[in-house]
């Protein structure tokens, strides 16, 4: 099953509302709020990223955040206590998640991952999130989204 058919069928299993629109492939932030027609705050990006514990031991991690904003990963690191972070190379986003960047969703793997969840996400209204492919995108409630991510998540923070 692919990522979007897995994304789908936990939204339905967990009988989360929400709403496919699909559109023209879109490879940024800018061009799905605007093919969406939402705020860019109402945007969700996720990256893969690896999170140092020592100079070449590192985990990875997907930071679900908002996507107006830039990512503080020194921020992250400092409170999580890792020493430093980087992102995943597109190579290994493909190898370890099977997608390509840009259409990174925040759940719907064949794995669990830790998150990193933006608080600031649950203040929206609605939350509009990459489904897996570069030409389709879900919007739902941001509550529902954590409710998602949480219940797919190996151990998740709300930062």
């Amino acid at each position: 099953m692919s990522i979007f058919e897995n994304i789908l069928q936990i939204l339905e299993k967990s009988d989360i509302p929400y709403k496919l629109i699909e559109h023209e492939p879109v490879f940024t932030m800018e061009q799905a709020a605007e093919i969406c027609n939402h705020k860019p705050e109402q945007g969700v990006k996720t990256l893969l990223t690896k999170l140092y514990t020592t100079k070449r031991q590192f985990e990875y991690w997907l930071i679900v955040w908002q996507g107006d904003e830039q990512i503080p990963f020194t921020d992250i690191c400092s409170k999580l206590d890792f020493k430093r972070s980087k992102l995943a190379r597109p190579e290994e986003v493909i190898d370890i998640l099977g997608i390509e960047i840009g259409a990174l969703a925040p759940f719907g793997y064949d794995t669990e991952y830790l998150v990193i969840f933006d608080k600031r996400l649950l203040e929206q209204e609605q939350v509009f999130i990459n489904a897996g492919v570069h030409d389709k995108t879900i919007a739902l409630a941001p509550d529902d989204l954590q409710t998602a991510v949480e219940q797919n998540a190996l151990r998740f923070i709300l930062s």
